[in-house]
This record gives structure tokens, sequence and C-alpha cells, in this order.
């Protein structure tokens, strides 16, 4: 049955819907990052599931070979599997030619027997690297772990695709799901499905890296549409012990390090007391000028997207909550 705004009720829809959850393949989102690969790699955004850690801490037991190997095949190759100490490292590099960016998820599972479902799968688009070997099949774990895959690249493949097909509704819904926030399609407000595939590349890439940041930082996140303002997203930091978020919290005026990236020179970004804002201009794609997408008192001058993203605490969010009717 459909859900609100057409969605369907498919399950990674649903589970998207549902936030971090216990469902199994969740643990093929468990680490995820965003990295820029260039010399040495650069790590922009980061989950990861064991340790919290801060982003500039590569999270994952990659070796410089299996790293240098992507950097070489990227972009001609978009999809690639590397050996991470003993599991299994997809890097996904659809908006690499865009961003030299690339996202990279930790699976859970031996590489070996990744890149033999992946094969029984039908998905060649997916290159081995050298240092993978052929391994005796594992009928019942590979079962399992093609059941998961199937799953997890069911989301990637729209998310992460520049293709028009996917509506920036749902792929926001996915990437958030990939990023482990909860975002409902209640929450989310509308973004344009107007956008050319390059720009759909980057605008991709911009929201994964800011919902891994935002989660990173521990807290509730939540999205809403603010006439005067555009596309908010704001997050509640999490009250834990004593003088925990300030130590989390960015330096004043520090703006996230994916926001300096040559890909994002077009979009203005500033810092505010309580977040960031950035500004995406947009264009029409039968017309030269920029256009207004949301409507608000500067449309005639601004003719942008505004993302903003602001922080409240917990007691703020309760005496919001306890204050509405």
């Amino acid at each position: 049955m459909p859900l609100q705004h057409g969605i369907d009720s498919y399950v990674p829809e649903r589970d998207a819907l549902q936030g971090k959850d216990e469902h199994p393949a969740r643990l093929c989102r468990e680490d995820c990052a965003v990295l820029l690969c260039t010399e040495p790699p650069r790590l922009l955004a980061a989950r990861a599931a064991k340790e919290k850690g801060e982003a500039e801490a590569f999270p994952f037991p990659v070796d410089a070979d299996e790293l240098a190997f992507a950097r070489k095949k990227l972009p001609r190759h978009s999809h690639l599997l590397l050996r991470a100490g003993e599991k299994a490292l997809l890097v996904l590099g659809e908006a690499y030619a865009e961003t030299e960016t690339a996202v990279l998820l930790l699976l859970p599972f031996p590489v070996e027997n990744v890149a033999r479902v992946l094969s029984a799968m039908g998905r060649s688009d997916f290159l081995l690297s050298p240092s993978i070997r052929a391994a005796r099949p594992s009928p019942r774990r590979d079962e399992r772990i093609a059941e998961q895959l199937r799953e997890l690249l069911s989301v990637t493949d729209r998310a992460l695709s520049p293709t028009a097909r996917v509506g920036m509704r749902t792929r926001s819904l996915l990437l958030a799901s990939l990023a482990g926030c909860r975002l409902t399609a209640d929450e989310l407000p509308t973004l344009p499905d107007t956008f050319s595939a390059q720009e759909t590349l980057r605008v991709t890439t911009l929201l994964l890296c800011l919902l891994l940041t935002l989660r990173q930082r521990d807290g509730a996140l939540a999205a809403s549409e603010e006439p005067e303002i555009g596309y908010r997203l704001s997050w509640t930091e999490r009250e834990g012990e004593e003088g925990t978020a300030e130590e989390d919290a960015p330096q004043d005026g520090a703006l996230p390090a994916f926001l300096t990236l040559p890909c994002f020179a077009a979009y203005r970004a500033e810092q505010s007391e309580e977040g960031f804002f950035v500004d995406l201009p947009i264009r029409r794609r039968t017309e030269r000028g920029r256009i207004p997408i949301l409507h608000n008192r500067e449309e005639r001058t601004r003719r942008v997207i505004r993302l903003r993203f602001a922080k409240e605490t917990e007691g703020e969010r309760k005496e919001k909550d306890g204050a509405t009717p």
C-alpha cells in the first residue's frame, strides 16, 4: 500500500521511514563514509558502528595499495570492491567525476564471500581489487549475504544515481537511511526534481555529507520547511555528560570540511549562531537565468534553495514541545 507523498512501502523506503532499527540489513550500513579521493585521501564525513570518533579519523582498516587501486580506477569504474582487513569495502563513485568523492560502505562479511555473491547476482559492474582471491563457496552464508546485499544495493543504486527517475524526496529518504538518520516523509520538505544530472550528483553528495555529519554529533534529527528560510534540518544535541556537547561542537566560524570542496564553490555557505546555512543557486533547464524555487520575501533577488542547519538542546526541545497546545 502506498504511503503519503506517493512513496511505496517497498522495504528500503519503509526502512528509511523507520529510522535506525534492528533490521539485519542495517548491518550493511553501520559503517559509511564519504571520501575525497585525493593524495592523500581526505575523509569528509563518516559514521562508524563501533566507535563514535571524529570524521578526520579514518574508520576503516584499508591499506594504501587498496586506496591507490581505487583512485586509479575511478571514475571509469564507478563501483569497486576492496579489501579492508578480512572484510569487504564497497566503493561507490557515481559522483566522482563531479565531486572527486566516493561513498564507502564497510560490510561485516568476508571479502571473498561478497565477491562471489556479487558475481552470482550478475553485478559485473563491481570491479574487484587484485588482492581478492577465489575461495570455496559457503552456500548458507552466501545466501544470507546475498539477501542483505540486494536490499543495500536497491538503496544505493537509486540514492546515488543521477537519474531523474528518482525524485529528490525519495532520494533524500534513502540518503537518510544510509546515514542512519530519523527522517520521515511528513517531516521532509520537497526538493525540486529539475536538477541536471551534474547538479543532482553534487546535491546528493552534499546531503549525504550533511546527514552523516549531523548524525555523528549524536542527537535527534528533524526536517521542516520554512517560507522565509527554505529547507531546514535541525538536530537536538543529546545532553550527556557535562561538557560533552561543548567538546564535540565545531569551533566558532568553522564550517564542515566538505563545504570547502571546489565542486561547491558556487554555493554560499556561512556559519550562524545556531548552526550554518548553505544557499544553492538553481538554474532552469530551458532558461539561463536563476529562478526562485521556494517562495520567500526575497524571491526576486535570492532565487536559490536555502538549506539551513540549526541546533537546539534537549531542554529547548522539551520546552518547545511543552508549549505546544
